[in-house]
């Protein structure tokens, strides 16, 4: 059990320490149970961002370093 001397005066009593488990148990048992309802979803075949890395877009109108104008292409 983790006790902070700068917020508590005091370490926690075996009582303290003993509810504090109980509800970190119950609390795993109800995420357990909430874990076993959810519904499962699977994914088949590429994602959005799965076939190529994308390129950060540059825009015309804005620096990339500050000063620094790059020429124009023709």
């Amino acid at each position: 059990m983790y006790w902070n001397l700068y917020f508590d005066r005091f370490p926690p009593s075996d009582r303290e320490i003993a509810i504090n488990r109980m509800k970190q148990q119950a609390q795993l048992a109800q995420d357990s149970n909430t874990e076993k309802r959810a519904p499962h979803v699977q994914s088949e075949g590429k994602g959005a961002g799965d076939h190529q890395p994308q390129k950060f877009p540059k825009y015309k109108d804005l620096e990339v370093t500050p000063g620094y104008q790059e020429k124009e292409k023709k």
